[in-house]
């Protein structure tokens, strides 16, 4: 649809051979690019980035399956088709997000119904991969326990035999990668994860879009094209807040790090978790503040567009993710209390931060979408772009803080505990939907950095124009009635 050029041809070719009667009905007419578009700028590069990483992971399993004589030829062509249309579609979404579709709807519908269903397959799929290759870890590992006990501990063989079976009986149905790369196969397939999310909101958004494209509203909503203009004013403190905030995580990565290169598991917990409750705690302050701040902007109503049903779709993805991950973290922490090697009990306190966090910053978010410095004062002293600035650069550093706990086990011992591990497996398949909120949410800051305080986006008159109309329109009438009085004169002495 967005090049028919050459099916149009081959129907009029088909119609001067006479295979076919008439062709003008079966002619599909190419679409625009007026439309609203699904997503914004920060969205599109997130696309990209995600996108580029994870064909680097069907690259990889390529790879290792032309590296392994067992390897199969048809699972060779699934990860060169996969890694095919991951760039094609990510140059579709990137390339073609304000398309207007005007004719062969249908199609259209069935197409988009169709990527949208790819990727969520896609998605599941990598979810039961990452978790799978995490289950077989661990059977290993208990494997290797039991291979350690002596003769008479030995005497229940049955249970050894069972590990081993299902960890090899496992691993032909996982990812190769999570042998050989370890960590980094992680981050692939974190990456790929939040690709296949982001496709697949945005093919939802253009397939919800379908029938109200075109004709006046595609006009009426298309936005002129204008120069990229930052101001970064009032934005100094919140910087290098951030900034601090951005220092104070990769130092606590590096430490976290150390003690798990000594093979510390519990100091290296212990750090990542206190590191955990400050920098929630600190983005939970900057988000008070900026409320508190940004009640002196103004609140508009403007019809909402895709672009901003797209960002609150993901919104609430990525925070049901968060509130999933906390929950099951709370749930796991409480049956693992009677266990020997129970939790932690500052565990619960860092979850109850986190949840409390992720809460207010939607909140706060979704609110300053819809405020603007429309007043004189408030364009002047732009109230609140401070802590957008400071939560825009700690979510960023959060990110990079959750993509580690994606990576690495932060759970403690209740990874041995046998109550706790149903809870695990769910914890870890929400994982990624956690980094993607922290992701998101630094997108709709940057939009609300850009546009809550440019007064480019002003589109309520102010009261210095309404005066300026009236005192117009007083002039316009006094005149005429001076013309009036003049006729009248006129006609007097006539």
């Amino acid at each position: 649809m967005i090049h028919p050029g050459w099916y149009n041809w081959l129907l009029e070719y088909l119609f001067y051979l006479g295979w076919i009667k008439d062709y003008k009905d079966k002619v599909i007419i190419k679409t625009g690019h007026s439309g609203e578009g699904a997503g914004s700028l920060y969205l599109a590069l997130g696309t990209l980035m995600f996108g580029s990483i994870g064909i680097v992971l069907f690259g990889l399993e390529s790879f290792m399956c032309l590296s392994n004589g067992n390897c199969y030829n048809y699972r060779l062509m699934n990860y060169f088709f996969a890694g095919l249309f991951t760039f094609v579609q990510m140059h579709f979404l990137f390339c073609n997000s304000k398309i207007a579709i005007v004719g062969s709807k249908n199609l259209a519908k069935l197409g988009t119904m169709h990527l949208l269903a790819v990727n969520v397959w896609t998605w599941f799929r990598f979810v039961l991969a990452k978790q799978m290759a995490k289950s077989i870890k661990t059977d290993n590992k208990a494997l290797g326990t039991y291979m350690e006990m002596d003769s008479h501990q030995m005497a229940n063989s049955n249970l050894t035999v069972t590990i081993g079976a299902t960890a090899m009986n496992s691993k032909t149905a996982t990812i190769s990668s999570f042998d050989y790369f370890g960590d980094f196969a992680t981050f692939l397939t974190t990456c790929i994860i939040e690709y296949s999310l982001i496709g697949a909101a945005i093919m939802f958004v253009m397939w919800r879009s379908i029938d109200e494209t075109g004709g006046d509203k595609a006009i009426r909503n298309k936005k002129k094209n204008s120069r990229v203009r930052i101001d970064c004013s009032s934005s100094s403190g919140g910087l290098f807040a951030g900034i601090l905030f951005l220092i104070g995580s990769f130092v606590s990565i590096g430490i976290y790090s150390y003690f798990y290169q000594k093979s510390d598991s519990k100091g290296a917990i212990l750090v990542f978790r206190l590191a955990d409750l400050a920098l929630y705690c600190f983005a939970l302050i900057g988000c008070c503040l900026g409320l508190y701040r940004m009640r002196h902007l103004q609140y508009i109503h403007n019809h909402s567009s895709n672009s901003e049903f797209l960002d609150e779709l993901l919104l609430f993805i990525g925070s049901m993710g968060e509130f999933i991950h906390c929950s099951t973290g709370m749930i796991c922490w409480l049956s693992s209390q009677q266990e020997i090697d129970r939790m932690e009990p500052y565990y619960i306190v860092v979850l109850s931060i986190r949840v409390l966090q992720v809460a207010l910053q939607s909140i706060f978010i979704l609110m300053a979408t819809r405020l603007r410095a429309i007043s004189m004062k408030s364009s002047q002293l732009k109230p609140g772009k401070q802590f957008v600035t400071f939560l825009l650069i700690a979510n960023v550093s959060l990110f990079f803080f959750h993509t580690l706990e994606g990576m690495k086990s932060v759970f403690g011992q209740a990874v041995s505990s046998e109550r706790a591990r149903p809870y695990l497996i769910l914890i870890s398949a929400v994982l990624p939907l956690t980094v993607f909120y922290r992701f998101h949410s630094s997108v709709c800051l940057a939009e609300i950095w850009k546009h809550s305080y440019n007064a480019k986006h002003n589109s309520l008159p102010t009261p210095t124009n309404e005066s300026a109309e009236v005192s117009r329109c007083c002039s316009n009438c006094q005149m005429m009635a001076n013309s009036e009085t003049v006729s009248v004169e006129r006609y007097a002495n006539s």
